[in-house]
């Protein structure tokens, strides 16, 4: 796999190499790591199969899913201080990326419900 070279903070990177010597990885498998979990998927990552296409079982799920946990989390916490103080703009584009991945998945999901309506699928928790 390729890569790229990044500049950290030497804090953050010192904190990188505490837990991967604790894991026994190197410090840049957990930096990759950490990074893969907290940021967005890219629209090309996002699920584009056809609704209509996709089996009953998995029309359910996208109909009753929600956000990822973590992103819902982080996405909220930049809300939050959206509205104490001025976000910088790594913060203003993270909040972006994850609005945008929001609102994909909430057009995912209404088309979901209205495939399930129309298959005659029970989507629990839901009238």
């Amino acid at each position: 796999m390729g890569g790229k070279t990044l500049v950290i903070p030497d804090d953050v990177y010192q904190r990188a190499e505490h837990i991967a010597r604790r894991a026994g990885r190197a410090a840049s498998e957990v930096i990759a790591h950490q990074l893969r979990q907290s940021l967005p998927p890219l629209e090309t990552e996002l699920d584009s199969r056809p609704i209509a296409s996709l089996p009953d079982a998995e029309v359910v799920d996208l109909a009753l899913g929600f956000m990822p946990t973590v992103l819902s989390s982080r996405m909220n916490e930049l809300i939050a201080a959206q509205k104490e103080r001025t976000l910088d703009s790594i913060e203003e584009a993270e909040l972006e990326s994850l609005m945008d991945v929001y609102h994909a998945g909430q057009l995912r999901k209404a088309e979901a419900m209205v495939e399930a309506k129309e298959r005659g699928l029970n989507l629990p928790g839901l009238t």
